[in-house]
């Protein structure tokens, strides 16, 4: 091989190795390029996730307070007006559960069932009811504050990138 061909074998070779390195960059760099939108789409998500759970365990905790609340005064007071108000109370209680209920975890939507289930136990509606207030405000007191401990544990802990 006389040395003007091995210039031109050598300008092929040169040439050839830069396209394989564009483009081999080219996709390596799409690849990262996706890798890094997803984690970013997955920050965000869970951002977005941890600032509606955070807003959902804090409605639960206040309605359960106010159910706290009204279910004294209606168990030193009585009448309609106040077993209306406890009603009320429950039924927000309840609608703030079913909102724990959505966005999870799964521990949660457990401690959000036991203490809407608990604020239904009223003394005196049925036979599966607490059988003094004193009794239910305890119950209702102890589950919220399962739930409110298990609360602060789920949002200090960062989620795992997945």
């Amino acid at each position: 091989m006389d040395p003007g061909d091995a210039a031109v074998w050598a300008a092929l070779i040169g040439v050839g190795g830069a396209l394989i390195g564009t483009f081999g960059g080219h996709f390596t760099g799409k690849r990262a390029s996706r890798e890094g939108a997803r984690v970013q789409a997955q920050l965000q998500f869970n951002e977005w996730l941890r600032d509606q759970q955070r807003t959902a365990y804090a409605e639960l905790h206040a309605r359960a307070v106010d159910t706290l609340q009204v279910g004294h005064r209606f168990a030193h007071v009585g009448g309609s007006d106040a077993q209306e108000a406890l009603d009320a109370s429950i039924y927000r209680l309840v609608q703030a559960g079913a909102t724990v209920q959505m966005l999870g975890p799964e521990r949660m939507k457990d401690l959000a069932e036991a203490t809407t289930t608990r604020a239904y136990k009223v003394p005196g509606r049925d036979p599966d009811s607490e059988p003094t207030w004193e009794l239910w405000t305890a119950g209702l007191t102890m589950e919220l504050a399962e739930f409110s401990d298990e609360a602060s544990k789920i949002l200090s802990n960062l989620p795992a990138l997945k």
